[in-house]
């Protein structure tokens, strides 16, 4: 957002994985099995990124922002994770400001599973799906 204000370049793409978007927490999702993030250590991490700016300032909760005139974007976010509600509301925000967007979730597992490429089977499938993305639009 910031360099589509300002006039700059664009990515050809964005990929995100299990993407932060509301530094408010207002709609944060409580799935008892989440072994990665906890509430009340993103409340005080978003505190502390956040400093003095509101915590609604879309240059640190995009989900408030304008996203009009974005690249395209793939988003990824396992089912067992607080961060499911952000990755559900980023895709929608996206998709009405007319942005091509690929919402991807993978059921029964959690916080930036795609860590685990190579090691569990869906992991490297998100792995080679975000690649084949990036890859897709470096020709645009």
């Amino acid at each position: 957002m910031r360099l589509r204000n300002n006039n700059q370049p664009l990515p050809a793409s964005l990929t995100v994985f299990s993407p932060w978007t509301d530094l408010t927490q207002e709609s944060l999702y409580s799935p008892e099995s989440e072994p990665v993030l906890q509430a009340r250590w993103t409340a005080k991490a978003a505190k502390l990124y956040a400093g003095e700016e509101s915590l609604r300032n879309p240059l640190l909760s995009p989900v408030f922002g304008n996203f009009q005139g974005l690249p395209p974007l793939l988003i990824q976010v396992g089912s067992q994770e607080i961060l499911l509600n952000d990755a559900e509301r980023l895709a929608r925000a996206a998709r009405e400001a007319g942005v091509q967007t690929q919402f991807e979730v993978f059921n029964s597992l959690w916080h930036v599973f795609q860590v685990h490429s190579g090691q569990l089977d869906r992991a490297t499938a998100a792995v080679q799906t975000a690649g084949e993305h990036i890859r897709g639009h470096l020709a645009d």
